[in-house]
């Protein structure tokens, strides 16, 4: 066929709108119905990419979910193999440090009060120790405006209606006993405050009275000392935790026990807990006993020979029979 008959038929097949449309117009219209197909397919790749990423994803997730759900079976089936009734439990021992200093502030400062409710009673010309409510009045006051306004009420002192009391007492106008000492006391017990404060450890000032004896003591207060023993002894706080401690103690009750057989010796410190690597071998995700510890283990060694197979010392002779 010649040029002129495919011209002739390529126009014969074209639609309405393509006559009179040049073979390049109709190249490039091609072209660009062959592009959109090809952004089409890409498309479509991509949705079923996406589609299957989200499976993936899904089926990751869901593998995530039953990991973790079997993660908490398994330790829910330790937890009920130990626990029982909960009862807070002492978690190691308690800081005898802080105890020796506790007990040493609040002994001082039961002292400071002790003499402060007698040198209270001889300022204001009392027999016997100062009362309860007014020596905690007295901590709590600036000593220097406090005292002669005590002295003046407790005496009854008799003041000009034209002057008011604390003009009396800034002028000196009342005469009263020296509160040097009473000041510098007042200042003792604030010291001694701040140190009990810093501890941490409160214990009610009014508990602190011993009514049999008219004074303040530590020595003969029961509820002191629980009190100081629950505050520098840390507890556990759930059912859980007690279930942890247990095993944790029965680790380090098994190290104590290899430390008596000198296979270990805890007393030289923390780098002896490495030297347990050696007992075990890795596998996998867990740990299992090393089989060679006692042929290879200077400390376990002493503890006599591991026997071999029988088979190591058969002969050849033995074998082909």
């Amino acid at each position: 066929m010649t040029k002129e008959n495919n011209n002739v038929a390529s126009a014969t097949e074209q639609t309405p709108f393509e006559k009179g449309k040049t073979l390049w117009e109709l190249h490039k219209k091609q072209q660009e119905a062959e592009r959109q197909k090809a952004i089409q397919k890409q498309k479509e790749f991509e949705e079923r990419k996406k589609k299957e990423q989200e499976q993936v994803e899904k089926e990751r997730e869901e593998e995530f979910k039953i990991k973790k759900e079997f993660e908490s079976a398994r330790k829910q089936l330790i937890f009920d193999k130990y626990l029982s009734d909960f009862e807070p439990k002492q978690i190691g021992e308690a800081d005898y440090t802080r105890d020796n200093e506790i007990y040493r502030n609040y002994k001082f400062f039961c002292k400071l009060i002790n003499k402060c409710r007698l040198d209270l009673a001889a300022f204001f010309e009392m027999e016997g120790n100062y009362g309860l409510t007014e020596t905690t009045e007295f901590i709590k006051s600036n000593p220097q405006k406090w005292l002669p306004g005590m002295y003046i009420e407790t005496k009854k002192i008799q003041i000009p209606e034209w002057l008011n009391k604390e003009r009396v007492i800034e002028e000196k106008l009342v005469t009263y006993p020296e509160t040097l000492e009473l000041v510098s006391l007042h200042s003792q017990i604030m010291s001694a405050w701040q140190k009990i404060k810093s501890t941490g450890f409160i214990f009610p000032f009014q508990k602190l009275y011993d009514e049999e004896r008219d004074l303040f003591s530590i020595e003969f207060n029961l509820e002191f000392g629980e009190s100081i023993s629950n505050f520098l002894a840390i507890r556990t706080t759930t059912p859980e935790q007690n279930v942890v401690l247990g095993i944790i103690e029965r680790l380090l009750e098994s190290l104590e026990d290899l430390s008596a057989l000198r296979i270990i010796k805890l007393e030289k410190g923390p780098g002896e807990l490495q030297r347990i690597e050696r007992f075990f071998k890795f596998k996998g995700r867990s740990f299992d006993i090393n089989p060679f510890i006692f042929h290879r283990d200077p400390s376990l060694k002493q503890y006599g020979p591991v026997e071999s197979s029988q088979n190591m010392n058969l002969s050849l002779e033995d074998f082909l029979k």
